[in-house]
């Protein structure tokens, strides 16, 4: 019973990524890979938990362009629990560079 529940929770849990999705392609957000170079690449973004350094990889996995007052924005997966967050270009740089070269605390010591 118990891995029925978890599969109905799976199941849910995809159809409102899907749901968010499209909400967020009506909102002009693209995520092929094509929309923009930097989407698929490899992140590596920098938190304070607890006092200490936590380091989480993503994904960039989507973009919208600027538009008007509005600027660009990219959404970040990170790896493991999924979350999504939208950087802008100024944090994208550090993010991407992070990555690459495998860093395991910030150059400028500015965190998420």
């Amino acid at each position: 019973l118990k891995h029925g529940t978890q599969g109905a929770e799976a199941v849910e849990q995809r159809v409102h990524a899907i749901e968010n999705r499209e909400a967020m392609e009506a909102e002009g957000w693209s995520f092929e890979p094509s929309a923009q170079e930097d989407v698929g690449k490899q992140t590596r973004r920098f938190f304070r938990l607890r006092g200490k350094c936590t380091v989480v990889d993503g994904r960039i996995v989507g973009y919208v362009p600027e538009e008007g007052e509005d600027m660009a924005l990219w959404k970040n997966q990170h790896d493991g629990d999924g979350t999504l967050e939208d950087l802008e270009l100024h944090e994208l740089g550090p993010a991407l560079e992070a990555y690459t070269l495998r860093l395991i605390e910030p150059l400028d010591g500015t965190f998420g």
